[in-house]
C-alpha cells in the first residue's frame, strides 16, 4: 500500500526541470518532500497503531525516509524491495545477510541499513 502511493505520487508530480537550482544543498525537491510527508503521515498515524511489527533495524519506514534522502529515485525502489523483504520468514537469514542486533525497548531485530544498499 504505502509502495502504491509512493508511485501514484511520482507519478502524478513530475518533477520539472526548470525549478531545480544546480547547487545540491540549495534544492528543493518536490518529489521527495511528497514522499516524505507521506511517510511521516504512516508513522504518525497507522505505525503507531500497528505497534512495532517490523523485523528490521532501522524499521522499514525510517529506512524509506534515510535512502530517499540519500539516494532520491534510487531510495524509493530501495524502500519498496525493503517493504518485500519485511517479513517473519527473513529472521531465516539472520547471521547471514543481516546481523542481529538488540535495540532497547524493541528487543532483537535485524540490521539492514541504506548504505549496504548502494
Amino acid at each position: 500500500m504505502v509502495a502504491n502511493l509512493i508511485l501514484l505520487t511520482l507519478i502524478l508530480n513530475p518533477l520539472k526541470s526548470d525549478s531545480i537550482n544546480t547547487k545540491k544543498y540549495e534544492q528543493f525537491r518536490e518529489d521527495r518532500f511528497i514522499i516524505k510527508a507521506i511517510i511521516k503521515l504512516y508513522q504518525n498515524t497507522i505505525s503507531k497503531q500497528q505497534g512495532d511489527v517490523c523485523v528490521f533495524e532501522p524499521s522499514c519506514s525510517h529506512f524509506a525516509e534515510q535512502s530517499i534522502s540519500k539516494y532520491g529515485i534510487k531510495g524509493v525502489f530501495m524502500a519498496i524491495d525493503r517493504l518485500e523483504r519485511c517479513n517473519p520468514t527473513a529472521w531465516n537469514y539472520a547471521n547471514k545477510y543481516y546481523p542481529v542486533v538488540f535495540v532497547k525497548k524493541r528487543g532483537y531485530k535485524l540490521k539492514d541499513l541504506p548504505e549496504w544498499h548502494k
